[in-house]
C-alpha cells in the first residue's frame, strides 16, 4: 500500500511539473511584435476597416481549456472600407478570426466600440493578430489627424514606397535588404509609436517615382521643437 501511494505521488508530482514546464514555455513564446511604419502596416495588409464589434464567439479544441481561436463579428459601412473592398464591400458585416491566446498574438477586441482593424485573407476567411495595426478608432481620431488622413488616403499613394528603419552604416545599403533604394524613406533614430516619422510621416513618390518623406508643418515641429518654439 505504501509503495503505490509513493508512486502516486511520483506521478502527481510529475504530472505538476509537467503542467508548470507548460506555463513557463507558453510565458517565454510569448508574442513579440516588430513596430513597422503605420504606412508599412497599412500597404502589407489585404483589408483596413473602421468597424464596430458586435459579437464574440471562442471556439475551444477537445479537453482544452482555454479557447484555440475566436471569432469576432464586426459591423461598418461600405465608406469606411480602408482597403481590400472586394473583401468585405459586398455586405455591411463579417467575421475575423485571431487566436484565442495572447501566446499566439491573439488580438482581444472590447464589444461595442469601433476599431481600426487591419489583417490578411486567407482561402476566404478575415484573420487579424497583435502584430496588426488595430486600435480604438477614438483614439486614433483624439490622437493624430496625420494618421486619419494617412489610411484615408495617403498611405496608399505611397504603397510602392518601403519605409525603411535603419541604424548607423545599415542607411547607406538599403538593397541588401532586398530594397530599391529608389523606393525607400530612411527612417532613422528612435523605432516607437511616439516617434515623429511614425506619427507624421508620408512615405511618397515624386513625379519620378522616387520616394521621399512628404514635407508637412507637424513633422518639421516634430523633428526641430526648437522651431516650433520660436514661431
Amino acid at each position: 500500500m505504501f509503495v503505490q501511494d509513493k508512486m502516486k505521488m511520483e506521478r502527481f508530482g510529475f504530472l505538476y511539473l509537467v503542467v508548470v514546464f507548460t506555463i513557463c514555455v507558453r510565458l517565454s513564446s510569448a508574442c513579440t511584435c516588430d513596430f513597422p511604419h503605420p504606412q508599412n502596416k497599412f500597404c502589407s495588409a489585404d483589408f483596413v476597416v473602421k468597424a464596430t464589434i458586435i459579437e464574440e464567439k471562442l471556439e475551444f479544441g477537445e479537453d482544452v481549456d482555454f479557447p484555440l481561436m475566436k471569432h469576432y463579428k464586426i459591423q461598418y459601412k461600405k465608406r469606411d472600407i480602408l482597403k481590400g473592398e472586394h473583401l468585405l464591400g459586398s455586405q455591411n458585416e463579417a467575421v475575423i478570426k485571431t487566436s484565442g491566446t495572447p501566446w499566439n498574438c491573439g488580438m482581444t477586441f472590447t464589444l461595442n466600440t469601433e476599431y481600426l482593424i487591419s489583417g490578411h485573407a486567407q482561402e476566404g476567411e478575415l484573420f487579424t493578430n497583435l502584430c496588426e495595426w488595430n486600435k480604438e478608432f477614438s483614439r486614433l481620431k483624439e490622437g493624430n489627424h496625420l494618421q486619419r488622413r494617412g489610411i484615408r488616403r495617403m498611405y496608399e499613394r505611397g504603397c510602392n514606397c518601403t519605409v525603411f528603419h535603419c541604424r548607423g552604416d545599415a542607411c547607406y545599403y538599403p538593397e541588401a535588404r532586398g530594397l530599391n533604394p529608389d523606393h525607400v524613406c530612411l527612417w532613422e533614430g528612435s523605432y516607437n509609436t511616439n516617434d515623429c516619422y511614425a506619427r507624421f510621416g508620408f512615405c511618397l513618390p515624386d513625379t519620378f517615382g522616387l520616394c521621399y518623406w512628404k514635407d508637412n508643418r507637424k513633422l518639421a515641429n516634430c523633428l526641430n521643437p526648437d522651431r516650433e518654439s520660436r514661431r
